[in-house]
């Protein structure tokens, strides 16, 4: 079977009532965004596919025309179940005005849900979200009117409460990375993360259903190393190439994001001085040297530039949820923080 195929021959395999599960984590970060504007345009044209549920365990988007946005239009989408809902005001948008299913389920339990679908387990067994809105008790992880249906269950195990997610089958998979030889195997060498590609593809095969993945050079068959393929060809039925992917939205490469080049400390400019810098500044004083520590959204990325600036970023172990170990946290406070410099890139990182 050829592979490598034109966008809407790829989006034509995704039909109405759809699973379909996106790769990705928010300001274009491994996000297949041409594939997704494809879909857009399809819709547009043809009013199919309708009534699609996606399944994203980040927020994808960058708050505009990036990400689960682009499809973010009436009788496309019935059902979205997200990890975040944040970078996609329109698809919010649509939920509010209950035009949508809208549900809000932990990120890493999504990101787990992926291995236990490919693994042909029930679900996913866990205790986070018990006493919080995901709790069933509470709302479910239901953020409108129009999600009726319960996606989570209280269950005892051991005279013990637990959450059990069931498993969500998965039609399609839309993944992306940077080069793809013509038997589908994946390379990442300029993604600024690994994130759970793998996961979301074995999930989407073996649950019967189709991997789509959009990169931005093809290779000849066999001519991308063995240890540098992410991706194996065997879970990958097509492939679409973007020459214009970018790695971010807001940038076409930096080798600093995919962990190609360190650069000097010296280079790293100090933030601003102003109240999040404070705010920074105090919580920096709370760490001691050897510390692990997990970096959110927007102001604990100063965190890590407060370090860079006094001196002692490398006594220091900084993490961000995408999976990313050591470094300086890098880009926009609204989008989602990479580390640059990092020592280390893992996947499946909100398991």
């Amino acid at each position: 079977m050829k592979k490598v195929v034109d966008a809407r021959s790829a989006v034509n395999h995704i039909e109405d009532g759809m699973t379909v599960a996106i790769l990705g984590s928010g300001g274009g970060i491994c996000e297949p965004t041409y594939l997704l504007k494809e879909l857009r345009r399809k819709y547009l044209e043809e009013q199919k596919p309708a009534g699609l549920t996606l399944l994203h365990a980040n927020g994808i988007g960058d708050k505009d025309t990036f990400g689960t946005d682009a499809l973010a239009l009436e009788g496309l989408v019935k059902r979205d179940i997200a990890g975040h809902w944040g970078m996609a005001p329109s698809m919010a948008e649509l939920a509010l005005e209950e035009k949508i299913e809208a549900y809000n389920l932990p990120q890493g339990v999504i990101s787990q849900m992926y291995h236990s679908i490919a693994s042909h387990k029930p679900g996913v067994i866990t205790k986070t979200g018990l006493n919080t809105f995901i709790d069933p008790r509470i709302e479910g992880g239901k953020m409108n009117a129009s999600a009726k249906e319960d996606l989570v269950k209280l269950i005892h195990l051991e005279d013990e409460e637990w959450l059990f997610y069931p498993n969500i089958g998965i039609d399609v998979a839309l993944i992306r990375g940077t080069t793809a030889d013509e038997n589908g195997n994946i390379s990442y060498e300029e993604e600024a993360a690994v994130l759970d590609g793998v996961s979301i593809a074995q999930a989407a095969r073996n649950s019967g259903g189709i991997v789509i993945a959009q990169v931005k050079y093809l290779a000849k068959a066999g001519t991308i190393p063995a240890k540098d393929v992410v991706i194996p060809g065997i879970y990958v039925d097509y492939i679409v190439v973007d020459e214009n992917q970018c790695q971010t939205c807001e940038r076409v490469y930096d080798p600093m994001l995919a962990g190609n080049v360190k650069a000097p400390m010296e280079q790293l400019k100090p933030i601003p001085l102003n109240a999040r810098k404070v705010v920074a500044r105090r919580a920096a004083k709370e760490l001691k040297e050897g510390m692990v520590i997990n970096l959110g959204v927007g102001m604990p990325s100063g965190i890590a530039a407060v370090a860079a600036e006094d001196g002692y970023l490398d006594k220091l172990n900084f993490t961000v949820e995408q999976g990313i170990v050591g470094g300086n946290a890098y880009g926009r406070s609204d989008l989602w923080s990479l580390l640059c410099s990092g020592r280390y890139v893992g996947s499946d990182a909100a398991v």
